[in-house]
């Protein structure tokens, strides 16, 4: 019993996790904004999901890497042309990186006693910071181009994580449009660098760790 629900565990937390943040985010007017136009594109895809399903795939990946590539140039653009002061808790992890990637071993700030989660993490960033130093990146550019690639990459993950579970054209593109059309891709996890995102990889790597032996097991069966 306990091997047939542990797959759909991680899961349902991620979800659940996604759907606190969407309603704490529905306040003010950006908020109600996105919210409509998140409706307005589902209910878009539904209308169109019969023609989608007869679109060769090829089509379909060619539009989503046209947009992938705008949504990049959008994404440089906002980290250059707007960028924003970091406080509390990101600041203290990427101060304390740019200290030990700078050869200082010590640890001055009694933060990391009080929250010794953020110690991995922090370690790994001077070490990506280290890396920066060496090609002459800023710390600010280190960080930046850091966030870039593990939104970018959450981005992908979650497209392939559709097209493997579903297999629907429709909810592909459907996926696309909203990570792209909406200011997930633009605003908290481009901008500022911490564990949410990371941490948000992880889940669903973990999830494809568990998934995949039980999709085999259950696939050995069927030959049995």
């Amino acid at each position: 019993m306990r091997s047939k629900h542990l797959p759909a565990f991680l899961p349902t937390l991620l979800a659940l996790c996604l759907i606190i943040g969407s309603c704490a985010n529905l306040r003010g007017t950006t908020g109600i904004a996105v919210a409509l136009l998140a409706a307005a594109m589902l209910g878009t895809i539904s209308l169109l999901a019969p023609a989608i399903a007869k679109w060769p795939l090829k089509w379909i990946v060619i539009s989503m890497l046209l947009g992938a590539l705008v949504m990049l140039g959008v994404q440089i653009a906002l980290v250059n042309v707007m960028p924003v002061s970091v406080y509390h808790d990101p600041y203290r992890v990427i101060a304390q990186a740019d200290h030990l990637a700078a050869g200082h071993w010590d640890w001055p700030t009694t933060y990391f006693g009080r929250y010794p989660n953020n110690v991995p993490l922090t370690y790994l960033l001077s070490r990506w910071l280290l890396l920066g130093q060496l090609v002459g990146l800023s710390t600010n550019a280190a960080v930046q181009l850091l966030s870039l690639i593990i939104l970018d990459g959450f981005i992908a993950l979650m497209l392939l994580t559709v097209w493997q579970m579903a297999h629907r054209k429709s909810l592909l593109l459907g996926t696309f449009a909203f990570l792209v059309l909406t200011p997930f891709a633009y605003t908290y996890y481009l901008q500022v660098f911490y564990s949410d995102l990371p941490m948000m990889l992880l889940l669903r790597k973990l999830q494809e760790q568990v998934s995949h032996p039980m999709a085999r097991h259950r696939e050995m069966n069927c030959y049995l």
